[in-house]
């Protein structure tokens, strides 16, 4: 007997565990079902108490899902309705003493609604569902219509705002290019007074004659891909003034899928343009300035090198000339007096050479030596003056002194003297026919200039390109340093040395100082 209770037991157990299962599935499986539903739905007891509800249904009431269980269904149905929901009905319905019931409630906030009720049964779990059919009464309706009509106004007039205050031009056209619709940007751009002038124009009179044949194969892209973006074009005001912009287009389709119009938004890149085209008149500028640098690195370079070998040449020749000249002088001691002419004429052939060799080992020292200035107060014309007390001037040369005693200039003037010899000695020798060597001074912009303008042969633009250089000479003697030298000696001063010439129309040399210098 204990053995049969056991086993009986048992079976009791196991029959109860199935239908448990059974159940958990059950309700998993209406769990799903009824979030499918078109409709709101929800599952309750026999209490009338929530089960289960779709996200349909919560969202109507406003009620968040996973606080709705053990919500009284009644507390969400006002008074119409509430009377089918009650413990005795609903015992009826589970009995079968009524049949499934469709009844006009009121749920949450004054939403009409037909429920329909149906009883549930998994063994001895029972439940009820409930399928709700919202209804719309004419005054709700209406009422609904002028709540959506007043939010798409104000969408329409967010969109229209945006539309007329973009700070981008915007301009709507038919599929056939004629402009239907625009902006104040638009306007404002193109220089139209207002939108009648602009509406019911083709959109290639706003585009420059060039772009217009690009224009139209970009808005039959736009027809066929959908939109183009950011394409430099050179629109045009309505007066003519032609101006770069970035294009951007898309066309807008209708609910068929079919295209409607055109949308095109451009913007005004002018200033965009005037800092591309410095950025690259600046790079341009810094090439150009890297590059004459470079130059002038590469000639500085070559110049210090020829100023090394200046200094070594110059030292290595002064001992032998040196030499020279104490011999000369002995050999014309022991033959005095000299009788024979043709040794007096050998001697005196002697003599000069060593000079001129002396002076050019000076100039090559001078070149390659720094220069430091001596400088002093002193008045312009007697520095001229006595710069040409030193030189001999040619019978058939005229000169002429118009410089200025006044303002007095700050400057090395035994070096200064060095300058002026050597560029009046220059002007003579462009003169060898005779001419007019005329020599002026005047200031502009702080600077002190002094011209030598002779009527000579003139010089060619290749040579006078090279004027200064060391070693450049077009006389049969010399080693071309005498410029090169000036040209240093003025450099030193702050100040820089110009040459005009034109070929058998005679040439200009202008040494600029500055004024005030320290």
């Amino acid at each position: 007997m204990p053995q049969f209770k056991d086993k009986r037991s048992q079976q009791i157990l196991c029959e109860k565990a199935s239908c448990s299962r059974e159940s958990q599935i059950a309700a998993e499986i209406i769990k799903k079902i009824i979030e499918i539903f078109p409709n709101p739905v929800a599952i309750i007891d026999r209490d009338g108490r929530f089960r289960e509800a779709n996200n349909k249904l919560t969202s109507l009431l406003k009620i968040d899902k996973s606080k709705l269980a053990g919500y009284k269904i009644t507390s969400v149905i006002k008074a119409a309705g509430k009377q089918l929901f009650t413990r005795r009905f609903l015992d009826d319905l589970f009995a079968e003493a009524v049949k499934p019931i469709k009844a006009e409630v009121i749920l949450g906030d004054r939403i009409s609604a037909e429920a329909s009720a149906h009883a549930l049964s998994f063994g001895k779990d029972a439940m009820i569902l409930i399928v709700f059919e919202l209804l719309y009464k004419k005054d709700e309706i209406l009422t609904l219509i002028e709540k959506q009509t007043r939010d798409l106004m104000k969408d329409v007039e967010k969109l229209r705002s945006i539309f007329e205050y973009s700070p981008d031009a915007i301009v709507v056209t038919d599929l056939n290019g004629t402009i239907i619709d625009c902006n104040l940007a638009m306007l404002e751009m193109h220089h139209f007074p207002s939108k009648e002038e602009a509406i019911g124009r083709d959109i290639t009179e706003l585009v420059s004659p060039r772009d217009r044949k690009m224009l139209k194969e970009d808005l039959k892209y736009v027809l066929r891909e959908g939109s183009i973006r950011n394409i430099e074009y050179s629109f045009l005001t309505n007066d003519g003034y032609e101006f770069p912009v970035d294009f951007s287009a898309s066309v807008v389709l209708d609910a068929e899928g079919n295209p409607r119009f055109f949308v095109i938004e451009t913007k005004d890149i002018t200033e965009r343009k005037i800092m591309e085209n410095k950025l690259k008149q600046y790079s341009e500028q810094l090439e150009k300035l890297v590059e004459e640098q470079t130059r002038k690195l590469r000639e500085a370079e070559r110049l210090a090198a020829i100023g090394e070998l200046a200094a070594m040449i110059g030292h290595d020749l002064r001992n032998p000339l040196m030499g020279i000249s104490a011999a000369l002088y002995y050999i014309e001691k022991k033959l005095k007096p000299v009788d024979d002419e043709k040794m007096k004429e050998m001697l005196r052939i002697i003599k000069e050479c060593v000079e001129y060799s002396n002076k050019i080992v000076n100039d090559l020292l001078d070149y390659s030596k720094e220069i430091k200035l001596e400088l002093e107060n002193a008045d312009p014309r007697k520095i001229i003056a006595e710069a040409l007390s030193q030189l001999s001037i040619p019978e058939n040369i005229k000169v002429i002194n118009l410089v200025q005693a006044e303002p007095r200039v700050k400057v090395d003037v035994n070096k200064m003297k060095r300058v002026i010899i050597n560029i009046v000695k220059n002007a003579f020798d462009a003169m060898p026919n005779g001419g007019k060597l005329k020599i002026e001074s005047r200031i502009v912009d702080g600077m002190w200039k002094l011209s030598f303008s002779d009527t000579g042969i003139g010089m060619p633009e290749e040579i006078k390109e090279k004027i200064g250089k060391p070693l450049l000479t077009t006389k049969a003697k010399g080693m071309g340093l005498g410029l090169a030298i000036c040209k240093r000696i003025v450099e030193a001063h702050r100040g820089s040395i110009s040459v005009e010439s034109h070929p058998g129309k005679g040439t200009t040399f202008t040494v600029s100082i500055p004024l005030n210098l320290n």
